[in-house]
């Protein structure tokens, strides 16, 4: 709701990092070199803030400090 778009790049940021927590701990991959950005029907729902904060607010200095 907010219109501040680096408060918004921060949140997305957050929620992206709880989703690769998530991922992690949900047991779909067994080891850490899972993440490697493909998508399937397993890892669709743990993928969805970071392709969000690259597609909505690639050009905030908070996405080019954080990448």
């Amino acid at each position: 709701m907010s219109t501040d778009k680096k408060l918004n790049a921060r949140c997305l940021y957050m929620m992206a990092k709880c989703e690769l927590n998530a991922y992690y701990n949900s047991g779909v991959v067994l080891d850490y070199g899972g993440y490697d950005g493909t998508v399937d029907s397993d890892t669709k729902p743990y993928k969805t803030s970071f392709k969000e904060l690259k597609a909505a607010y690639k050009d905030t200095k908070f996405y080019k400090m954080s990448i």
